[in-house]
């Protein structure tokens, strides 16, 4: 695997926290689009037989942006809550406790696990969150 990927994989997970407050902005930022002043005077305006609802909810669902912080949210939960309760908090201790305290040997030491341990579980679990995103082969 090619460390770009891995470090691209490696920074999802890490950003995993915040995953949730990133779709409530996106959401709020389709529903409350920014409306630019129209100086248009005299203008018509265009006749829509849609309703706001409708358009709201077909932006939602066409929205790039919102599918894929969606998909990697689920995907990275996925991975977790399968893992053994050991190898959960390895992940955890490394990439959610912020600020990073804690070395891979204090993790090691953390967990009760060896430092090649800890190793193991990363690289797997990133492994794991980059094929099923389709980031990695």
């Amino acid at each position: 695997m090619a460390s770009k990927d891995f470090k691209r994989v490696e920074q999802l997970l890490e950003d995993y926290p915040k995953l949730d407050s990133e779709i409530k902005k996106r959401r709020l930022a389709l529903l409350y689009p920014v409306r630019e002043y129209d100086e248009n005077i005299g203008g018509s305006k265009s006749q829509s037989n849609t309703s706001l609802a409708e358009t709201f909810v077909v932006t939602l669902d066409q929205d790039r942006r919102l599918t894929r912080l969606e998909e990697q949210k689920f995907i990275i939960e996925e991975v977790l809550n399968k893992l053994h309760e050991d190898d959960y908090n390895v992940i955890k201790l490394y990439y959610f406790e912020k600020p990073r305290t804690l070395t891979w040997d204090g993790i090691a030491m953390a967990t009760r696990n060896s430092r090649s341990r800890c190793f193991e579980v990363r690289k797997s679990v990133v492994e794991e969150i980059g094929r099923k995103l389709g980031e990695l082969d």
